[in-house]
């Protein structure tokens, strides 16, 4: 298979000072359309996690740029060579050989025979398919609270409150006596419009695999969705990074493969299988048979003579006039606004804290969120309002196909602390002093 790839990736601190999440490829001003992506999410400290993070994604992307196969495929034995090439920077970078930093890692490679998956700690990948809105396939969280559920010992519900959820069975860290494998699976069923979603821990903090899938199940262009994903975890505390995937087109074969069709120079094998759009050259028409030349030179019959003339028909031009009158009556009474309808359409209202009251085009719905609404299709204002935040508007498309979700993150309003009033016991005998020339003005203006 040959995939053509669109994708577009978010890093944002969230409330941390620094940034221990690395991704590959880096940001870009675009899209992009190549055929690895890495995300890792690092983890020991201001220095060590940026450290750990940064230096497994530029290994492994080195190394298999490095190391292309023929064939364009990608397996398993290709992914552990990458894998130790990026221990062995890891632990060249530790050179006091503790245990003091790590890293998550997500791992997305396309090639010949599909799409070759890994992981490791709790950044997570998904598959999505929009034309189904579901999700095909998840990671499996390397986490304390996942193998106390596995074992009926927590809740899932439970796992969202713990405090223990953000640790981790496996990570990726310097000088081990054995090296923490990974979970690998190659993907081989993808259609075109499929997506896939890395992402480290820090964008799960207020969402659910429903919005997610009904997110990336939008039918709108990837830096859209991505301004979604931002402005749904504004308020998340944690570095927070993404990679977001989309597959444009699949090909039994390369475009260079295709007799007589103009393309695009083939990738070299092991790198990104990226092809343009071509025209299948169309077959020219037959030529008409020959005339036998004994019919050619036959002469022409003689027209039957003594037939009595018939007499002109009446002509009947004003009746198919008439009826393009009543035609195109037809057509725009049909298409007038009186008798045309909006299609009905769905939308998901969804903000962080829960309980904010929905004004849609400027009336109170007195729905409070989490709220599902019908409306016409089209473009809506609305506005979130609860009590002790500041309200959120904006504008949203509803689609009339499928429910459209709409994210908000409610900042609260921060409160101000009164100024105690002196007590009784500062009061001097002396009385309470005359304030400064500008601070009376001051006074005077409040």
């Amino acid at each position: 298979m040959y995939y053509k790839l669109k994708a577009c990736s978010m890093q944002e601190l969230g409330k941390r000072d620094n940034q221990e999440d690395s991704i590959f490829p880096p940001l870009s001003d675009g899209p992009s359309g190549g055929s690895l992506f890495i995300l890792c999410d690092g983890m020991g400290g201001h220095a060590a996690g940026e450290v750990a993070s940064s230096t497994v994604c530029e290994a492994m992307s080195q190394y298999i740029a490095a190391h292309p196969r023929e064939d364009g495929l990608f397996d398993e034995s290709d992914f552990d060579a990458a894998l130790d090439a990026a221990y062995d920077a890891l632990d060249a970078k530790d050179t006091e050989d503790e245990k003091k930093m790590g890293t998550t890692l997500t791992f997305v490679k396309f090639h010949a025979g599909g799409c070759f998956t890994a992981h490791i700690g709790d950044s997570r990948i998904y598959q999505v398919r929009p034309s189904e809105k579901r999700i095909l396939h998840v990671t499996r969280d390397h986490s304390l609270v996942n193998d106390l559920i596995k074992l009926g010992e927590m809740t899932p519900e439970e796992a969202k409150t713990s405090r223990q959820k953000n640790v981790i069975t496996r990570a990726v860290q310097p000088h081990q006596e054995r090296r923490t494998p990974a979970e690998c699976l190659n993907i081989t069923d993808i259609q075109v419009g499929d997506v896939f979603y890395l992402c480290s821990d820090g964008m799960l903090e207020q969402t659910e695999d429903e919005i997610i899938a009904n997110t990336l199940s939008l039918q709108r262009p990837l830096e859209e969705i991505i301004d979604i994903l931002r402005g749904a975890t504004r308020d998340n505390k944690d570095n927070h990074s993404a990679h977001l995937i989309r597959v444009e087109a699949i090909l039994e074969e390369p475009v260079s493969a295709i007799p007589e069709a103009e393309s695009e120079p083939a990738a070299p094998a092991g790198e990104a299988h990226i092809v343009d759009e071509f025209e299948v050259p169309v077959a020219a028409e037959e030529p008409a048979e020959p005339v036998a030349a004994d019919a050619a030179d036959a002469p022409a019959e003689p027209a039957e003579a003594d037939e009595p003339p018939q007499e002109p028909k009446p002509k009947k031009g004003w009746l198919g006039f008439l009826a393009c009158l009543i035609g195109i009556a037809a057509i725009a009474f049909a298409w007038h606004p009186w008798t045309r309808k909006t299609p009905e359409a769905s939308l998901r209202f969804v903000s962080t804290p829960v309980g904010a009251t929905v004004w849609l085009d400027g009336e109170c719905t007195k729905e409070v969120t989490p709220a599902t609404m019908t409306v016409s299709s089209g473009p809506h204002r609305y506005k979130l309002v609860l009590e002790g935040y500041e309200p959120f508007e904006g504008t949203i498309e509803a689609l009339p196909s499928g429910q459209t979700p709409v994210f908000a993150g409610l900042r609260r309003i921060p409160e101000i602390e009164p100024v105690p009033a002196p007590s009784s016991e500062d009061d001097s005998s002396e009385g309470v002093q005359e304030p400064q020339d500008d601070l009376k003005d001051i006074l005077m203006d409040v």
